[in-house]
């Protein structure tokens, strides 16, 4: 049994609703998603499929039909979908290459069951679920989730991205989890800056087919602006003024408002702040946790949310995010500075040299600190003993020693450049901040874009050499230099790396009775969190960043489920 609620975007009629079925009545679909080519395809397969509506769900069908599994290579879109053949009884399914729309599932003796989301399958069965307790540790020790097919449910696992799911109905041991996608070497030119140029343009001029309006999410950085920039160039030419939203913070240092006034200004694009007070987060913390679905890292996660409030509010239907730019063209510092130490392991000192002198000049951490945290960083024993010791008399031993060490061994010992960067793209970055995006977005019915993390764009960003990425310490050179022409010099060429920083600190201390307050009131809950010694870390004025949010954001999550360990 197929079932769906639609957000309509793409074919607003009642005849593109799902579950849809083949016009020869033997496939059955439903999809979450968006497939941003569907036109091309439509049109190169109307001649094989009577097609009835104007929906990319329908071209989906069509695909399939004419090319089977092999469509998935030509696709560009972010999806989740399963299609079910009722005359054999097989069904197939698959998911965008970076998880951009979310897939769970769950086998049984007897069935196979999934959701856009996990609270859909325990909510139906019978018995209360098992908390994984792999995924708490990896979650509270080095806040990692969404790294695996893994999920906070013992029994309830998700498709992970680029993976496609085969198998018949009635057998669940049918079932085959497979790869599907790998990246696409491209033929670079002579000028990369304009190269990225032209990808990024045709990426967000098919991002921006919709049937509702579109809007943006913007904060002070690079990558947002340069999707503005395309957006409001391209949108102003069919005299469509395009609208961003801000979230700003009044007082806050690290406040985006001016950074992104003047992109806004330079762009043409209409701006709207949006901001919170204490008050309100407290009124809202409850609603941010059941909509983020599991535990959240930080509470820049309400900052998302507060944007797609307004969203909401403005009748912006669809927006677009700047999620990618930093995975992709190489903006993380700890990412970065594996550049120097590919040259040293070459013997490419000049190269090396550059680097060494770019990052003292140009990274936004020191080069002490650059060098040092990457040995840190890169070290896995010395990591796991910093996570465990900063839960010592917080969280049991039993609990912490579940984590998985062949993660925590990738995610932290020694890599290239190249494979660091492929890592956090698929694995260990980009997939928890899609989860995010998904849930602050639908929580809203909005349909959130990503077209940094468009397979054009990607291919082109991983096949760009080490210095169009990394060059004289500057992060994201290509992307830089493809948006000098268009974009302020302070944002185009600013160090600190930017994207909705909050003020973490200062909302927890406003938040502190409220915290202290239900931890008291739950500390009986979970023996496996000491919750009365982290109501006496807040009380002593200790900060509620980092490990202690996490642990707050987990038992939350708890109490707003009724869950427990």
């Amino acid at each position: 049994m197929l079932g769906h609620q639609r957000l309509s975007i793409i074919d607003l009629s009642h005849e593109a609703d799902q579950p849809m079925v083949s016009h020869d009545g033997e496939l059955c679909i439903v999809f979450n998603g968006e497939i941003y080519n569907y036109i091309e395809l439509r049109q190169e397969l109307s001649s094989y499929y009577p097609f009835r509506t104007a929906s990319d769900t329908e071209v989906l069908l069509a695909a399939y039909q004419h090319w089977g599994e092999a469509m998935l290579n030509r696709l560009e879109g972010m999806f989740a979908f399963i299609i079910f053949n009722k005359t054999t009884g097989q069904f197939w399914g698959a998911r965008d290459p970076f998880g951009i729309k979310p897939f769970y599932y769950t086998i049984s003796n007897v069935s196979f069951r999934f959701a856009s989301e996990p609270v859909a399958l325990w909510k139906t069965q019978s018995t209360k679920p098992e908390l994984n307790q792999v995924s708490v540790a990896d979650f509270l020790l080095f806040g990692l989730t969404d790294h695996t097919e893994r999920t906070f449910f013992a029994d309830i696992v998700q498709l992970r991205g680029g993976h496609s799911i085969f198998g018949r109905a009635g057998e669940p041991g049918s079932i085959k989890v497979k790869a599907w996608w790998k990246p696409e070497p491209v033929k670079l030119e002579e000028n990369l800056g304009l190269q990225v140029y032209d990808c990024l343009e045709e990426s967000i001029r098919i991002h921006l087919r919709s049937d509702v309006p579109v809007g943006g999410c913007l904060s002070g950085g690079l990558d947002s602006g340069s999707i503005n920039h395309f957006a409001a160039r391209l949108m102003n030419h069919n005299e469509v003024q395009f609208n961003s939203i801000t979230f700003t913070e009044p007082g806050f240092e690290d406040d985006e408002r001016q950074l992104a006034e003047a992109t806004a200004v330079r762009t043409g694009t209409t701006l709207h702040l949006v901001s919170t007070s204490s008050q309100e987060l407290e009124q809202k913390l409850e609603q941010l946790t059941l909509a983020m679905g599991e535990p959240y890292n930080s509470l820049s996660m309400y900052a998302q949310f507060k944007v797609f409030e307004k969203a909401r509010t403005l009748g912006l239907k669809v927006m677009l995010d700047g999620q990618g730019g930093d995975e992709i063209f190489a903006g993380y510092p700890r990412v970065a500075a594996l550049v120097f130490k590919a040259y040293v392991s070459r013997l490419q000192l000049h190269s090396a040299w550059r680097e060494l002198h770019g990052f003292a000049s140009n990274a936004s951490l020191s080069l002490k600190n650059l060098l040092g945290f990457n040995y840190f960083f890169t070290n896995p024993t010395l990591m796991e003993r910093r996570a465990i010791g900063r839960f010592k008399g917080l969280v049991s031993e039993d609990l912490l020693g579940q984590y998985d060490a062949n993660v925590t061994n990738e995610y932290f010992g020694n890599k290239t450049f190249e494979q660091a960067q492929f890592m956090e793209l698929t694995k260990y970055i980009i997939p928890r901040l899609l989860r995010y995006e998904d849930r602050n977005s639908m929580h809203f019915s909005i349909e959130s874009r990503v077209p940094l993390l468009s397979r054009s764009v990607v291919n082109l960003g991983l096949s760009l050499p080490a210095d169009a990425k990394v060059k004289q310490g500057w992060t994201k050179y290509a992307l830089r230099k493809a948006m000098e022409p268009h974009l302020p010099a302070h944002i185009t060429w600013q160090k600190k790396k930017r994207g909705f920083d909050v003020p973490q600190d200062r909302w927890t201390s406003a938040l502190k009775p409220f915290l202290l307050n239900l931890l008291q009131e739950s500390a009986h809950l979970n023996a496996a969190l000491n919750l009365q010694q982290l109501t006496k870390n807040l009380q002593q004025s200790r900060s509620a960043a980092g490990h202690n949010w996490r642990l707050i954001s987990l038992q939350l999550w708890l109490l707003k489920n009724g869950l427990s360990f």
